[in-house]
């Protein structure tokens, strides 16, 4: 069954199998409608190498952008099941708390950030921190991860990491 993609700044394709890849500028912090959405399927349960990890988790915070003074999003690193990955988390900072519409992703690219695939956005009910599934790192250049989040309407991602 094919599914409908969205792809850059409006244009639409069609993608039978596979993931989901967009075109646009590196640091692009394209709107969620613009952007290429794939199913969280595409990277739970082991999907496509990610793993899921528990929303406290902490790693090291490779890049950090602030939705506000209250909501931060991190792109983190560390070991998590034998393997050095990276993941997305959306947090309450100097005593701030998250909303039901708060929500958080990972996209990650294997072309130095020309396309990526969007792992997520994940979201809840929940005042405590989310995270994004995990996914590998390795030593290729091109392989590049970073994390978005939303602060209501606002979107914000972190550089590329």
């Amino acid at each position: 069954m094919a599914r409908i993609i969205k792809f850059g700044i409006g244009a639409v394709g069609i993608a039978a199998t596979g993931l989901a890849l967009v075109a646009a500028p590196a640091q692009a912090a394209a709107p969620a409608d613009k952007a290429a959405v794939a199913s969280p399927a595409d990277c739970v349960g082991g999907a496509n190498g990610f793993v899921d990890i528990p929303d406290t988790l902490r790693g090291t915070v490779q890049r950090r952008v602030d939705l506000s003074a209250r909501v931060a999003v991190t792109l983190e690193s560390g070991t998590v099941a034998g393997r050095q990955r990276g993941w997305g988390r959306i947090g309450g900072i100097n005593g701030g708390v998250l909303e039901a519409n708060n929500k958080v992703w990972m996209d990650v690219s294997q072309d130095g950030g020309r396309t990526w695939l969007q792992c997520g956005p994940f979201g809840g009910s929940t005042s405590g921190p989310l995270t994004t599934p995990a996914a590998y790192t390795t030593g290729d250049a091109n392989r590049k991860f970073r994390a978005c989040g939303t602060l209501a309407v606002e979107i914000k991602c972190t550089g590329w990491w």
